[in-house]
């Protein structure tokens, strides 16, 4: 349950908000409007050594909890993927026309749906991040890096480059997502993403739905991996490297290429196995989530088992070569990247496939 600050609410509109509300994250909280409760350097020394699982006890939950899980909720259209999947659900990738003028006119149909689908997330996504970006900025004592800070309005919001990156990306994603979508369309057999779950059963839904989870998740393991090869990192994931302390718009703060390497692991599933829309949309929908939270600079803690807190991350861009994965912690323990106590690192200490972990001497 997401619980950065308290907000005067009724009663009323408290229980509404968590009725509705799609809730996986706890971050220390008060009775106050800000975060007074800090976050002590033996919490984070603990949540390493627990690797990365919930340590905290009676963590305060607040209205704005709620209030703050609905509107990631609501913000699934923040995600391309998300547009993308509503798109198909109601037909509407071409921008309410017929899906015979997508056959007929593919290309137009394209950028029709390109652009309806970039308009909506750029639209969706800034306020979502904002929240974020506004609670780091606010509660120093909340970050999971106290001792050093990123000055989130030092520049005007649009002079900001992890913005400009977020927006830049954010519209690339969107045209891929209209491409498949029209794929879908005009060549059915090769996009393998149908509607009805009768086609294949309930059981295989579910199998399909976690499936495509571990999927993605690997897939971004392993090219989140190969970018910190020491060529392809100075070239290209070195700008995402650019932010030790990460807030919110860092998440798609990506060079163009970086962000289609991750990319292709959500769209080439698509095309090996069979997946219900919906399996698609929940499981986009919860990485898009995590992905603002994690790279939020808040220390939060999440109450599902495999999700570690958002220091998992964090660590990653303070130590750069190691914490590969994106929401499964597995991947680096097998790969031998996971955060090691007795290891330091530092950007000019590279891991690898031939020699896991990071074994050279360097600074935190």
């Amino acid at each position: 349950m997401v619980a950065p600050v308290n907000v005067t609410a009724t009663s009323a509109m408290r229980k509404k908000a968590a009725d509705v509300a799609l809730a996986s994250f706890e971050c220390f909280s008060s009775n106050s409007e800000k975060l007074h409760d800090t976050v002590p350097e033996s919490v984070i020394s603990a949540s390493r050594a627990a690797k990365y699982r919930p340590i905290l006890k009676n963590v305060t939950t607040t209205s704005a909890a709620y209030a703050a899980s609905l509107f990631a909720l609501l913000t699934f259209l923040a995600t391309p993927h998300g547009v993308g999947c509503v798109l198909f659900g109601i037909q509407l990738c071409s921008a309410f026309i017929s899906l015979d003028y997508v056959g007929e006119h593919p290309f137009t149909a394209f950028l029709i749906g390109g652009f309806i689908t970039g308009i909506v997330s750029v639209a969706t996504f800034l306020p979502f991040a904002r929240f974020w970006d506004k609670l780091y900025n606010e509660n120093p004592q909340a970050r999971c890096q106290q001792s050093k800070s990123y000055a989130v309005y030092a520049k005007p919001f649009f002079g900001r480059l992890e913005v400009q990156l977020a927006i830049s990306n954010l519209l690339l994603a969107a045209f891929l997502t209209s491409a498949i979508a029209v794929t879908a369309i005009v060549a059915p057999t090769w996009v393998k993403i149908y509607s009805k779950v009768e086609d294949y059963g309930w059981p295989y839904f579910f199998f399909s739905s976690i499936l495509y989870f571990l999927f993605i998740d690997l897939w971004a393991y392993l090219g989140h991996r190969v970018l910190h090869f020491p060529w392809l990192y100075k070239r290209v994931h070195k700008v995402h490297h650019s932010w030790k302390q990460t807030t919110a718009f860092v998440g798609l703060g990506l060079h163009p290429f970086d962000m289609m390497i991750l990319q292709a692991g959500v769209y080439t599933a698509f095309f090996l196995f069979p997946i219900h829309i919906a399996g698609v949309a929940l499981n986009l929908l919860y990485i898009h989530y995590h992905n603002v939270i994690d790279h939020s600079g808040v220390y939060c803690e999440s109450w599902l088992p495999w999700q570690p807190s958002s220091l998992y991350h964090d660590d990653h861009h303070r130590c750069f070569h190691m914490n590969y994965g994106q929401s499964l912690t597995i991947w680096d323990e097998l790969g031998g990247t996971f955060f090691k106590s007795t290891a330091t690192y530092n950007e000019g200490t590279f891991s690898d496939f031939t020699a896991p972990g990071n074994k050279s001497k360097g600074s935190h």
